[in-house]
């Protein structure tokens, strides 16, 4: 991930508090989430987009868990806005309800 952001990368998720600052401290808090993730990349708003997906043992599938915007600088990252409780999102999106484990 470090390679894929700018030194000053950003990552903020409103309407929570949470704001990062920095490259470090940005995989700082990313990978402390220690989750079976799948993602479906789409697009929001002319920009990156990522569909997460969290893995629910118990239905034996990927369920919607935060849709994440990126803010492109050449090929790298400069910026990651989360929009975490967004299944309602999905949709509107064209992304499947769940995907199959």
């Amino acid at each position: 991930m470090m390679a894929v952001l700018v030194e000053d990368a950003t990552y903020a998720m409103p309407p929570f508090p949470c704001w990062f600052s920095g490259r470090e401290d940005v995989v700082a808090f990313v990978s402390q989430f220690k989750l079976v993730l799948r993602h479906v990349v789409t697009s929001a708003g002319g920009q990156v987009g990522i569909a997460w997906y969290i893995l629910h043992r118990g239905r034996g599938a990927y369920l919607p868990a935060a849709m994440e915007v990126l803010e492109l600088e050449g090929d790298r990252v400069r910026a990651i806005t989360a929009f975490a409780d967004s299944e309602a999102l999905y949709p509107r999106f064209g992304l499947p309800e769940e995907l199959v484990a």
